[in-house]
């Protein structure tokens, strides 16, 4: 064979050109480099060009087994980077797509033009507008590393610089080449992460944001300037980034995050911004040679800033530099510098320190009889509603505090490590912005941080205060109740006094771990709910206190939900939240936040205009969620047809109906549990490349590792960490956490909601839901992406040991399936079917959420995007075909592994793990600017008791703006 690319691209599509011929790209280094890959790497192709999908995943594994395990490793690497660079072009080209419409015009929040436009049809007074922006217009995230980047380090920093150089207007092909040379030489797996590798990840995220900065607030300065608003006095008067980062923070179940690990991850954090800050002065030149040697100064100055210094001294120094360099370009310059210290200042960001609610508690318990308080028998023994009122009385006795605070060799290592970390934190006061309480179910538990945080250098309840006590409730149970123990945290006086310091309150949200114990449906009803009890009780608490009236509620997201590590516009999540505030008739809200994880990190802040719009979007959304709790965007119009009281009922019974059904298939019943134990446990666990185990205690696994090993005994995949049960489901084609209960919660809305009672009004019940109520609109859409995921040509040999089987077998074993069943007649090739059928159920009913028309009696799987929203489709099946070969082999080792379960995995083969793993995790619901495909809604409305036509939506077309699209110089 030949060592030839492709024959020329001539793809009509932008997005599949950019995609093609970055390959092509790297391919051709993969040819000159080593011919015999290569060809490897073009008989998978061949193969994956075939049109009947039996032969080629038979092709796949032939092609395979004629392998050396040397031959199997590249084979496999390269798969992987070819997977990872077309995401990266999918990635880019949408950018281009969504912004060559936002020049024609701009039609959504997440567009800082289309608010500015907004404010000035509604006449919002220009006092005002600086207010909103003052308070709201803020991009504010924490990045984390986690086991959803299987990558390397230095293969994710090659590819960010491959990105670097495709965004650039200045680079050649040429340029393009280097790049891409560098990525080969890259090993895209390895060794786990140490916490120090990941904070290095981070900080190469960091990097991108930096870049990326100034873009963005100049997007801001346009369109305040566009629509008149900067000739009435309106500017930008703070940073309009937050960036925050959880990777050296989240010791909640991470023991190797210890004390000294954070205190040299804040100092890696410290040089790479000061370094980024000497670089960025040493391009400022002028022919003014005071000017020159005063920048030269200054980066003597912060070189050497730490701790002790303040930002605002050296802003000053800055200042005196402006006012007396006659270079106005020169000052220009370094006022730009001034803003980037304001974003970023001496630490790259903050970082997030979160710990476990239980294990804070004990500690203080450890602290209360060292320090001679309390006796052991009694702190064992104590209750939560008794030990808050200790703690209570404690807070305000600085002799106790004092003798707390002189404790020190802690025996449980579990304490010793929170209260060391908090010591780092107090020794370094602006590295820190948030103690993330995980899992609080009591006022105790934040009382007891807010004592550690005292008692460990740290301000508390007065001046001075830098962090934000933020509980984490990760359960549909604790979400119910904490408006209940966050009103009674605010009647606590330390509490209270420590929130006013603040001027913020702050409480953070869960996904994953919710959705895992309670499902889907349940879990984003009771996140939606619990946001409402966040902004009713804040408002009634400032209402109660004067002290509070100054105080904005915030909510932070997690962003480790199913749908939202790999799909969904979280862009919009302050529109989420607005929404909330509106429902609990809030005057005020502050900027909400978000954590953005592993590959997230990839898309959303992919360099050049991916970050950029990615961060206006999030502070956009929040300048207009804020406008509208203020009354100055009109209401909703309230369409004919349309009944939001309804919809509140409807989306409580979804969610009920959803809640128990979800507990009936994973709580109590085994069966699904039972069928996963032939999945990619190996795989998945090899590819949880972070320094936190797959499972809370579990051995790291590693080169010698055996598949029992891997699996373990009894292994629960509903049951354990959220993020290892989700990726594990995803590797074995079936994303059941996206979509089990959802079946039941849609039928019940359709055949039993209050909408459906007048289906002449309303029209059909499950579509009104969907029009009424935007957590459905949001999660319809994200279902019918995330259901694309699921393979189950791939999932039946893997689970069952069978091919799979004709329809009609299925639906007929499909049909034999208990929900109660003690005894264990759910084989796996019964359960199997059950899903199968279930998923298409699920995608069925969800096209029919959002469409308002039944679907055809043949509705086959897949149907429901491909009708929708035909150009995402397309790039998603051209994304599965591509992973359908990592796919197919991965699953088909697993199967070859379980038959030898007891011999070890040596270097080769735990590398090929390694990268079949990262080849096919490609595969996710469409996330960021990859989801705004789904930008439009088709909506049936009832108009006269008449259905208007089936709306087909528009989701920016790349046929509309063809003439404005243009392919980078790097790939020309």
């Amino acid at each position: 064979m030949d060592n030839q690319t492709d024959s020329p691209i001539q793809d009509k599509s932008y997005t599949r050109r950019m995609e093609r011929l970055l390959t092509r790209r790297y391919m051709d280094i993969i040819a000159a480099q080593d011919p015999d890959s290569f060809a490897l790497i073009r008989q998978r192709k061949d193969i994956q060009q075939g049109e009947n999908k039996s032969t080629r995943m038979r092709d796949y594994i032939a092609l395979w087994e004629g392998l050396s395990a040397d031959q199997q490793l590249k084979l496999a690497a390269h798969d992987a980077k070819i997977n990872h660079l077309a995401r990266l072009a999918r990635t880019l080209a949408t950018t281009t797509v969504v912004q060559a419409h936002n020049k024609i015009q701009t039609t959504t929040a997440g567009s800082i033009d289309f608010v500015m436009r907004r404010f000035r049809e509604e006449d919002v007074a220009p006092e005002q507008v600086q207010q909103f922006l003052d308070e709201n217009a803020v991009a504010w995230f924490s990045i984390t590393g986690h086991p959803t980047n299987p990558t390397t380090v230095d293969y994710t920093i090659a590819q960010t610089d491959v990105a670097r150089v495709i965004v650039d207007s200045s680079a050649t092909p040429d340029d393009l080449h280097d790049a891409l040379l560098h990525l080969y030489h890259t090993p895209i797996v390895g060794d786990r992460k140490t916490p120090l590798d990941e904070a290095r990840e981070s900080i190469n995220t960091l990097n991108s944001i930096y870049d990326s900065a100034l873009a963005h607030r100049d997007l801001f300065i346009k369109a305040i300037a566009d629509h008149g608003y900067a000739d009435q006095g309106v500017n930008i008067t703070r940073a309009l980034i937050v960036p925050c980062s959880w990777t050296l923070g989240d010791a909640d179940g991470n023991p190797a995050l210890t004390a000294q690990v954070l205190a040299d991850g804040i100092a890696l954090h410290r040089h790479a911004i000061a370094d980024r800050y000497k670089l960025t002065l040493q391009s400022i030149h002028t022919d003014h040679a005071p000017t020159m040697q005063a920048l030269h100064d200054l980066q003597d100055a912060l070189m050497q800033a730490g701790p002790q210094t303040h930002i605002d001294s050296i802003c000053q120094i800055i200042q005196s530099i402006i006012a007396h360099c006659p270079d106005e370009a020169a000052q220009k310059q370094i006022q730009d510098f001034r803003y980037l210290m304001h974003c970023f200042g001496f630490g790259f960001g903050t970082i997030d320190i979160r710990h476990n609610a239980v294990d804070i508690l004990a500690a203080v318990k450890q602290l209360a009889i060292l320090s001679g308080l309390e006796n052991k028998q009694d702190m064992e023994a104590i209750g939560l509603d008794h030990i808050q009122l200790k703690l209570a009385a404690w807070l305000r006795d600085d002799a106790v505090l004092a003798r707390m605070a002189s404790t020190t060799d802690l025996p449980d290592d579990e304490s010793a490590m929170i209260v060391g970390r908090l010591r780092v934190i107090g020794q370094n006061p602006d590295m820190c912005e948030k103690l993330i309480i995980a899992e609080t179910t009591h006022p105790a538990h934040a009382l007891a941080a807010l004592l550690l945080l005292k008692i460990t250098g740290n301000v508390v309840a007065d001046d001075g205060a830098r962090i934000d006590l933020t509980m984490l409730s990760e359960s549909v149970h604790d979400l119910m109740n904490l408006g209940n123990t966050l009103e009674t945290l605010l009647d606590n006086e330390t509490f209270r006094t420590h929130v006013a310091a603040r001027g913020r309150l702050l409480v953070m949200i869960a996904k994953s771990d919710t959705t895992r114990q309670d499902g889907r449906g349940e879990a984003e009803n009771a996140q939606y709910e619990a946001a409402i009890d966040i902004y009713r009780v804040a408002e009634k608490m400032r209402r109660k206190y004067r002290d509070l009236r100054h105080v904005l509620p915030s909510i932070m997201n997690g962003g480790g939900h199913a749908l939202q590590r790999g799909g969904g516009r979280v862009t919009e999540i302050p529109a989420v939240h607005g929404r909330a505030a509106a429902d609990a008739r809030a005057t005020d809200i502050g900027p909400s936040t978000l954590t953005v994880q592993g590959h997230q990190q990839n898309v959303l802040f992919c360099p050049g205009p991916v970050a950029v719009g990615t961060m206006e979007a999030l502070a956009a959304q929040n300048l207009y969620s804020k406008a509208g709790i203020y009354g100055e965007m009109p209401d909703p119009v309230s369409r004919p047809g349309l009944n939001r009281h309804h919809g509140q009922y409807d989306a409580w019974l979804y969610a009920q109906t959803a809640g128990r059904a979800f507990d009936t298939l994973t709580q109590k019943n085994v069966a699904i549990d039972e069928l996963l134990v032939r999945a990619p446990w190996l795989a998945m666990k090899a590819g949880n490349a972070s320094s936190r185990p797959a499972k809370r205690g579990e051995k790291m696994v590693g080169p010698g590792i055996t598949p029992r090993e891997s699996v373990g005994i009894g292994p629960k995949a509903l049951q354990g960490r959220a993020i290892s049960g989700e990726r594990l489901t995803a590797h074995a084609c079936l994303p059941i956490f996206s979509v089990l209960g959802l079946v039941e919660a849609m039928l019940s809305v359709r055949d039993h909601g209050r909408a459906s009672r007048n289906p002449e009004k309303y029209g059909d019940g499950l579509h009104h839901l969907y029009r009424a109520h935007k957590i459905h609109r949001d999660g319809a859409r994200a279902t019918l992406n995330a259901s694309i995921m699921a393979d189950f040509d791939i999932a039946w040999p893997l689970l069952v040991g069978d091919p799979r089987p004709p329809r009609s077998i299925v639906e007929k074993l499909a049909a034999q399936f208990r929900h109660h069943d003690p005894d264990h007649t759910n084989t796996p090739a019964i359960t199997l079917a059950f899903l199968e059928h279930y998923f298409l159920q699920v995608e069925k009913l969800s096209y029919e959420m959002v469409s308002g028309q039944k679907a055809k009696k043949n509705f086959n799987h897949g149907d429901g995007l491909s009708t929708l929203w035909p150009e995402l489709y397309n790039e998603m099946s051209i994304r599965n075909r591509a992973a359908e070969f990592s796919r197919v082999i991965e699953c088909y080792r697993t199967v070859q592994m379980d038959k030898n379960p007891d011999i070890p995995l040596d270097e080769n083969q735990f590398r090929i793990t390694q990268n079949l793993y990262a080849a096919a995790d490609v595969v996710n619901a469409p996330i960021g600017i990859l989801a705004t495909r789904t930008r439009l809604e088709p909506v049936y409305d009832v108009r006269g008791g008449i259905k208007t036509r089936f709306m087909k939506p528009e989701s920016y077309l790349e046929s509309d703006v063809a003439g404005l699209l243009s392919l980078p110089p790097a790939l020309q």
